[in-house]
């Protein structure tokens, strides 16, 4: 698993999944780029996933995202969008 965790320059609760999925949009290039034993030589698993856990810059929201190697890469070709990853990405509110 890939693991990312941050603090957001921003307060509010909706910010948090948006700069999740804005850094998983980044990494879509790299899942969508390279080939399955790359992978799996990087991460030391076949099927990784990507974990983001967000804090708002007052640490009273705290998001986590878990997005699959699939998602990552559906993301690349313009087939998952914002609304439809946060269902797929089970993004979650945990404070």
């Amino acid at each position: 698993m890939i693991e990312i965790d941050l603090q957001t320059k921003w307060q509010a609760a909706e910010n948090q999944p948006e700069v999740a999925y804005a850094i998983v949009k980044q990494l879509s290039g790299f899942c969508s780029n390279t080939m399955a034993d790359q992978i799996k030589a990087f991460t030391g698993v076949e099927k990784p996933s990507i974990r983001i856990n967000t804090t708002s810059v007052d640490d009273l929201y705290h998001f986590t995202s878990l997005t699959t190697f699939e998602q990552c890469v559906t993301i690349a070709f313009g087939d998952l969008n914002y609304a439809d990853w946060q269902t797929a990405a089970e993004v979650t509110q945990v404070k």
